[in-house]
């Protein structure tokens, strides 16, 4: 088996201003490069990475890959490393390495040494950020963020392929007073999914053969922002006023941020204190889970388990050991963050639950809880155990 693999003159700080160039590298180009450093070895054939990615088949890929390998060459000025026999240039052999399969059918993809280490080096390099809008009025709702912790799922009507694990998302509301009034973390990518076509925001059709389907994607960690960031505002921030968000005139569900705007954004939410949600909990069994939909599902958490559960377990973590009352004295005191072992997601049908607080919650710390929801499949409690130790 013979590996390409042309030098390129191009280092991993090189690269890192690469990936940080919106006139380079572009949302799609992210989502491409975040699919093949997430599969095994960093390699992967154009096929598999149109799955991951959403795209249609493998030559969209080979198109996305050929523009983006384009832009790299122009800013940088640097000649190809590998052409053709009729003197067309193997664009992909800028980002990657390469090799035919044994059965000689695919033709598997390698990323670069270099561009290998600016992303492990620099973990949100390739991190996009997402405002999605919810219009209380068409959906009928408003959305609660006093409630604990939240975690939902959110229609994607634009960038279903560029959207992805590990991203940001900020949602805004609609209204007199519009604006920015919470953050989360993108959890897996877009998947489409069977939704209620009696629900007002559906705009998929449905047939007598089947129910409609939309791309939903999940979100968990939901923090408020206090106070949120109203468009009022946002307007008068030099480089803020032409979010696509603002531009566009609220037409759409899903817009984009760009690096430099969510550099000046970013030192804005910092600015401001997060209400970080937590879960709350109760005795015995319970009811919760009801799910409201707007445009997401979110889920409400029984305000009464949270007594409960601190009865039963006490408020000390149970992964790491820390105590929030042993390090900040009398401000800690009561202070534990509760954590569902089984999100409401994976439950076999979303909808009310039973939860008992002796055996479906625990007590964590706020970087323990944050940690354990990190990966796109929610760790133990055993295996952030092993993760620390």
């Amino acid at each position: 088996m013979k590996i390409l693999k042309e030098p390129l003159p191009i280092s991993e700080q090189k690269w890192f201003e690469l990936l940080n160039n919106p006139k380079v590298t572009y949302d799609i180009d992210k989502s491409i490069l975040q699919a093949l450093y997430e599969s095994d070895n960093q390699e992967n054939i154009a096929s598999e990475i149109a799955k991951m990615v959403n795209c249609p088949n493998h030559g969209t890929v080979n198109l996305r890959v050929s523009e983006f390998s384009k832009r790299i060459l122009k800013e940088t000025g640097i000649q190809a490393p590998l052409f053709r026999d009729n003197g067309i240039p193997e664009w992909w052999h800028i980002p990657f390495w390469g090799w035919e399969a044994e059965d000689g059918n695919h033709y598997f993809w390698k990323l670069r040494p270099q561009l290998t280490a600016a992303i492990k080096n620099h973990p949100d390099l390739l991190q996009s950020v997402w405002i999605f809008q919810n219009n209380p009025e068409k959906s009928g709702l408003t959305i609660d963020l006093h409630v604990s912790e939240i975690e939902g799922d959110w229609s994607v009507r634009q960038h279903d392929k560029e959207i992805k694990k590990g991203d940001v998302v900020l949602f805004w509301i609609t209204g007199e007073n519009r604006g920015i009034y919470s953050i989360a973390d993108i959890l897996d990518k877009p998947k489409l999914r069977g939704v209620n076509p009696n629900e007002p925001w559906v705009t998929a059709k449905s047939s007598k053969k089947r129910k409609p389907e939309e791309f939903m994607v999940d979100y968990g960690g939901m923090r408020e922002l206090e106070p949120q960031i109203l468009e009022s505002e946002l307007i008068k921030i030099p480089g803020l006023s032409n979010l696509s968000i603002i531009h566009k005139k609220y037409r759409g569900t899903n817009f984009s941020v760009t690096k430099s705007e969510w550099d000046i954004l970013s030192k804005e939410i910092d600015k401001r204190a997060f209400e970080k949600s937590e879960d709350m909990l109760d005795s015995e069994s319970y009811n919760e889970g009801k799910a409201r939909e707007l445009i997401q599902t979110i889920y409400e958490r029984d305000p009464r388990l949270r007594k409960k559960a601190i009865e039963i377990h006490g408020t000390t973590c149970v992964v790491c050991g820390f105590n929030f009352a042993k390090k900040y004295g009398t401000l800690g005191e009561g202070y534990i963050e509760i954590h569902h072992l089984i999100p409401h997601k994976e439950h076999k049908i979303k909808g009310p639950s039973d939860i008992n607080p002796k055996t479906d919650l625990k007590p964590l710390c706020s970087n323990c809880h944050r940690m354990i929801h990190k990966p796109a499949k929610m760790l133990n409690i055993e295996e952030l155990k092993k993760v620390i130790n």
